[in-house]
């Protein structure tokens, strides 16, 4: 099940959000925005999620359609405080992410995995390489700022997927990361 969840940044007034797919895949966890009012975050949040939780301080409150155990509703704002803008152009961003890969297979997962990427519209200039940790993967995308972790991910998640290739959390694999830095 899609968790999203809401957090304040330990003063109460600006928060971040991020989604967990909860799927037993490399990059099922995807950063929202930070540094935003409350309502944007769970805005953000319930548009991606049906169970959302915010945490203020030491507090735990659900905001999504469907209730999260037994916390108690979220009675804070749901929407941006501010009129949102006009977007911006989308603009290139790239992207790298890595897989702490536990199997002797790295070479041939790296390889599988970056032909995938490069399969999936939106990506260009893929490539790979192998590293002391297991593999990295790094591609181009053009999105709006506030996209572009998310597309990002949707892109990782659909190219593993694609590769067929079978894999279980702390098993074949552990750790995965994944930064979106502006494209020079």
């Amino acid at each position: 099940m899609t968790i999203a969840y809401v957090g304040d940044m330990n003063d109460g007034v600006s928060f971040s959000a991020h989604v967990e797919y909860r799927e037993d895949v490399p990059f099922a966890y995807v950063h929202g925005p930070e540094s935003v009012d409350a309502g944007a975050a769970v805005a953000w949040a319930r548009a991606r999620a049906d169970k959302v939780i915010v945490r203020v301080g030491g507090d735990r409150f659900s905001a999504g359609k469907q209730p999260a155990g037994d916390l108690p509703d979220w009675v804070g704002p749901t929407a941006p405080a501010t009129k949102a803008t006009a977007p911006s152009e989308p603009t290139a961003w790239r992207v790298e992410a890595h897989i702490n890969w536990l199997r002797p297979d790295t070479e041939d997962v790296a390889a599988r995995f970056a032909a995938a990427l490069g399969d999936q519209p939106g990506a260009s200039g893929v490539g790979y390489d192998i590293r002391d940790f297991g593999l990295a993967v790094w591609f181009l995308i053009r999105a709006l700022r506030l996209d572009a972790n998310e597309v990002a991910s949707h892109l990782l998640r659909s190219a593993w997927t694609a590769t067929g290739i079978e894999a279980m959390p702390g098993t074949d694999f552990d750790v995965t990361s994944m930064s979106v830095r502006a494209a020079e």
